[in-house]
């Protein structure tokens, strides 16, 4: 478990979104691009050198400062992004899948703007400043 994302989820509410946030931005394409990193499938991320992977990771609720706050509670109750979705950010439908949800944008189709998009919104509507 990540000790920051940790620490900011029980610092409370505020600080789990700022620090989600912060993940969330550092997963768009153009962040990843920076670093050298590029999606693999399934969400995983993998870092290049030389044309090989020369190690990967999958981002997760253990990375998620909001997942950690919310993520045991049943369909992540209190979450602001499912307060703002609706539902939890990988909520599955009667057949198991999770089409449309922000995780799978992120997971299936490497955009992590959609699960910004809620983030931004819960930030506005709970009166944390990002720029």
């Amino acid at each position: 478990m990540n000790g920051s994302a940790y620490t900011a989820a029980k610092r409370g509410r505020k600080a789990a979104l700022k620090w989600s946030l912060r993940m969330w931005e550092g997963l768009l394409k153009k962040n990843l691009k920076k670093h050298g990193l590029s999606h693999l499938e399934n969400g995983s991320l993998a870092e290049w050198e030389d044309g090989a992977v020369v190690d990967s990771f999958r981002p997760d609720d253990s990375e998620d400062a909001l997942c950690i706050r919310y993520a045991k509670a049943i369909d992540c109750k209190g979450c602001p992004v499912a307060e703002e979705y609706g539902n939890s950010c990988d909520h599955r439908d009667s057949n198991g899948c999770i089409a449309g949800s922000p995780w799978e944008s992120f997971s299936d189709f490497e955009d992590a703007r959609p699960m910004l998009r809620l983030l931004r919104k819960a930030a506005k509507k709970y009166g944390v400043n990002w720029p």
